[in-house]
């Protein structure tokens, strides 16, 4: 994500993800730690030098010592000024040995502390991170989610300030969807650009731009930050980094993180706040997912009810029945005409709803109907109190969800009419009007 921003000099250097080029990451790697001291080597150690050069100085000053004094008082003269220089020569020894031992006794133990601050600092990630994993859990909605990773990196990671944003419409430049922490003022107060500048580009518009990370250990001293380093150093900001959120393959947004202390973004805790960014695509996949389930269920919900709508404002009866003669459909009508309810109607067939001279006739018709013929049929319906009400019926076979029903509409007809008649017509071919 690039932009011109205060993030925009942080760091120095992106560091591509895995796979994304020859690039060298710019990330610094900590060193590899010293073998711890075994005390007990190093006494012995000591000991042994100091005995090898003791016996050596003996042996040899001894023999000068006799092959160069010419008397005896020359030898003790000779003697005395072999001890000083002993003294003299085993000290600065063993001054030098104890020098040697302190460094690497001090070295070691800066190693330790190193040591103990990388793991307290990939201890917090990973506590963030298991918290970031409870929120794609719970969340329902990406504003939501992003707010809780914000949150849980600055009160579990131990990040000074993160903030979550996107490019926003008709502007060139990140917009702050979520953000916590101290100095979480910092994508209101200044612009991030989202397209290259030769001012300098911030870690973020970097991230955004080029879809892959961007770490900025040095923010200060960068000189791509120059145009927001009075912003970074007023909020405390040593480091920043930033990593893109990918929406399917596009990068949709970008999480942008700052501490307070220098150098803290190693190979470990980039890869933490990477694995991070994977979880939000997932979780936002997850949300479209929902999204699309929640809309197909809404189209669905609109469908039912038109359905509903059309088939009550519709004139007379309208039904529909399947090859078992098993009633699925009906409007309001047809329970007030049968004095049936809803219920019975449900578990009726539908040759019941005629009278018992005419339903040998009316199956037939039905039957003829599932071959593909269209139907336009007078015939007298008998309702639940047994009342008999002449109807004409214009019935077809249509398809739903792989299944033959027949779509029944039914007119009160007022006008004499024999008892009972029933025409049945051949489907009109294509474009032809249907009998009414």
């Amino acid at each position: 994500m690039t932009i011109q921003d205060a993030g925009a000099g942080e760091g120095a250097g992106a560091v591509a993800p895995e796979g994304a080029g020859t690039r060298a990451p710019s990330s610094q790697t900590p060193p590899s730690p010293l073998p711890e001291l075994d005390a007990r080597k190093e006494a012995l150690r000591l000991a042994g030098i100091y005995a090898v050069f003791a016996t050596v100085w003996i042996v040899v000053s001894d023999y000068v010592a006799r092959h160069s004094a010419a008397t005896s008082d020359d030898l003790m003269e000779y003697s005395v000024l072999k001890g000083l220089a002993f003294v003299a020569v085993t000290a600065a020894l063993l001054f030098g040995l104890a020098m040697r031992l302190m460094h690497r006794i001090r070295e070691s133990m800066q190693r330790a502390r190193s040591r103990d601050a990388e793991i307290a600092r990939l201890s917090r990630l990973y506590a963030a991170l298991a918290e970031i994993n409870r929120a794609i859990l719970w969340s329902r909605s990406r504003e939501a989610l992003y707010a809780e990773v914000c949150r849980a990196l600055v009160e579990q990671g131990g990040i000074r300030m993160a903030w979550i944003g996107h490019e926003a419409p008709d502007a060139k430049q990140l917009e702050a969807l979520a953000a916590h922490g101290q100095g979480s003022d910092l994508p209101a107060a200044v612009t991030f650009a989202t397209l290259p500048s030769q001012l300098g580009d911030s870690a973020a518009g970097e991230a955004f731009q080029r879809g892959r990370p961007s770490i900025r250990n040095h923010v200060l001293e960068d000189l791509r930050s120059a145009p927001w380093r009075d912003a970074f150093r007023e909020r405390g900001f040593a480091a920043a980094a930033a990593f893109p959120i990918r929406d399917g393959s596009e990068v949709a947004a970008v999480l942008a993180v700052y501490t307070a202390a220098p150098s803290f973004f190693h190979d470990l805790e980039i890869e933490l706040l990477q694995r991070v960014t994977t979880n939000i695509t997932y979780a936002i996949d997850n949300f479209r997912r929902e999204e699309r389930r929640l809309a197909a269920e809404e189209r669905a919900h609109a469908e039912r009810e038109f359905t509903q709508l059309l088939l009550e404002s519709m004139p007379g009866i309208i039904f529909l029945y399947d090859e078992s003669r098993h009633v699925h459909r009906w409007n309001r009508q047809m329970e007030r005409v049968t004095g049936y309810s809803a219920r019975e109607i449900a578990r009726m067939n539908v040759l019941d709803f005629f009278t018992p001279e005419g339903r040998a006739s009316v199956d037939a018709a039905i039957s003829q109907i599932f071959e593909g013929k269209d139907s336009n049929a007078m015939a007298r319906l008998q309702a639940a109190d047994g009342t008999v009400t002449r109807y004409r019926l214009v019935s077809r076979r249509v398809e739903m969800g792989g299944r033959a029903y027949i779509m029944g509409q039914g007119v009160e007809v007022v006008s004499e009419t024999p008892e009972f008649s029933i025409q049945t017509a051949p489907a009109p071919a294509s474009g032809e009007p249907s009998p009414s």
